[in-house]
């Protein structure tokens, strides 16, 4: 699967999910569609403002629990560090 179409599948699924589309939560997308590592929030959001200073930590955790209910994501949780 490619990136975009990674990317076009975490679109459709908070889109099913009744979310909209908003520029922050794109680029949100694009982070995770083209990672290969798995990354926590902290390190989400750190890629994000790289790209727009006015994405807010908690939008990344709104987004990256709306993708976990609706199981496009998992979360794991490793001893005491941050999940991922």
């Amino acid at each position: 699967m490619t990136t975009q179409d990674r990317n076009q599948a975490l679109e459709a699924t908070l889109r099913a999910a009744g979310l909209r589309i908003t520029r922050p939560r794109r680029i949100i997308l694009q982070i995770l569609a083209e990672t290969d590592d798995h990354p926590d929030a902290a390190q989400i959001f750190q890629r994000a403002v790289k790209q727009d200073a006015q994405i807010s930590l908690a939008t990344v955790y709104r987004t990256m629990k709306a993708l976990e209910e609706t199981g496009a994501i998992q979360r794991h949780a490793f001893g005491d560090g941050p999940a991922r």
